[in-house]
């Protein structure tokens, strides 16, 4: 960041580098009877991408009347931010604040491949610089999307990215999303 404090990626780039490198992400399955207000009946979700979450995020998604594009990739991201000790000592005055995005893995991946680490800061720095970044980029890629090359597809596509789960350390950030004691 310009003051110095922070090191981060964009998000951006991130998945503009995993798309043309041709990594591996989960699609969304749709069953071809399920009706916009019936997502709640799949209590036998085997993935995320199964779930009646990402259903509804599916269909926020398409929402765009706009939206002519020939093929368009739907992922989902979970957000992970936590504070950690380096030393593993009691002191917190070396704290450090972590940020990773986790992207569609597939089903059978278990090795964190596509769990990318985004920022790293002091643990004590006001780290809203950074989390505002990460949020306008997902409000980009989550309404109009972009284009990217796929090296998978080998062709152009539009990515359009939402998030699924934040999860945050308590209790500093549990007033930011209103969860309460």
């Amino acid at each position: 960041t310009e003051d110095g404090t922070h090191a981060y990626v964009s998000l951006v780039d991130v998945l503009a580098n995993e798309l043309a490198s041709g990594t591996e992400f989960d699609n969304f399955v749709l069953p071809t009877n399920i009706q916009l207000d019936d997502t709640s009946n799949n209590n036998n979700a085997a993935s995320i991408s199964t779930t009646p979450a990402a259903f509804d995020l599916i269909f926020d998604l398409q929402k765009d009347p706009d939206d002519n594009e020939p093929y368009v990739l739907y992922l989902w991201m979970k957000e992970w931010r936590d504070g950690f000790d380096p030393n593993n000592t009691k002191s917190s005055r070396n704290n450090v604040w972590i940020n990773t995005f986790t992207i569609c893995p597939p089903p059978s991946e278990k090795k964190g491949r596509n769990t990318y680490f985004m920022a790293i800061a002091g643990h004590s720095e006001q780290h809203s610089c950074v989390e505002q970044i990460f949020s306008e980029d997902i409000k980009q890629l989550s309404t109009s999307g972009a284009l990217f090359y796929s090296g998978k597809l080998r062709k152009i596509i539009k990515v359009k990215l939402g998030k699924v789960i934040t999860c945050v350390d308590r209790p500093e950030r549990a007033s930011m999303f209103y969860v309460g004691d």
